[in-house]
């Protein structure tokens, strides 16, 4: 049986998530609570799959924003806000 948890290396995890290397990189050094987890094993970077998947999650849409904002300026639509 494979683990599918498993850790990949940058150019492993840009084909799993359809981001570029470079892309990954810029998400290594962000801030803590915003950076892209990863394990630094004598100068390779890997990130396990789980804790992708996890960390992507911040990113999640429903619609378009900006389309959304402008309904509501217009007052064709009204968004709750809590």
């Amino acid at each position: 049986m494979v683990d599918a948890d498993h850790y990949m290396g940058l150019s492993a995890l840009a084909t799993y998530s359809g981001l570029s290397v470079r892309t990954l990189r810029g998400h290594l050094d962000g801030p803590p609570a915003e950076a892209l987890p990863c394990y630094r094993v004598r100068g390779k970077i890997l990130v396990r799959r789980s804790e992708f998947d996890d960390w992507v999650e911040q990113f999640r849409s429903r619609g378009r924003p900006s389309l959304a904002r402008a309904l509501e300026e217009l007052g064709l639509v009204s968004v709750d806000r809590p």
